[in-house]
């Protein structure tokens, strides 16, 4: 018998940066996901958006690298979402399922 199981797709940017570790002053590539939806598209504003999330004062972003879109689906099953997952309060008019 099937279970009821509660399915998302999640669609991220890989967004890979060159930067400096300002301890060591070796430069560095790292990649950091950025929610698609949530990533500005204009380049000179994506670049703040990744330095705002993500610089620190032991690293500092330097340029973006690279974009790689990623499309993954995920899944759970119903009972332990339920378990998990934090609970909303809507108004009693509100029907979403």
């Amino acid at each position: 018998m099937r279970r009821p199981a509660v399915t998302r797709t999640i669609s991220t940017l890989n967004i890979t940066v060159l930067g400096m570790d300002t301890v060591s002053c070796e430069p560095m590539t790292k990649t950091f996901p950025v929610y698609e939806s949530e990533a500005p598209k204009d380049e000179a504003k994506l670049f703040n958006y990744i330095r705002k999330m993500y610089e620190t004062d032991t690293f500092k972003i330097s340029t973006i690298t690279d974009k790689t879109a990623v499309k993954k689906t995920y899944t759970m099953p119903l009972s332990k979402y339920i378990e998990e997952a934090e609970e909303v309060k809507t108004d009693k008019a509100d029907t979403a399922q």
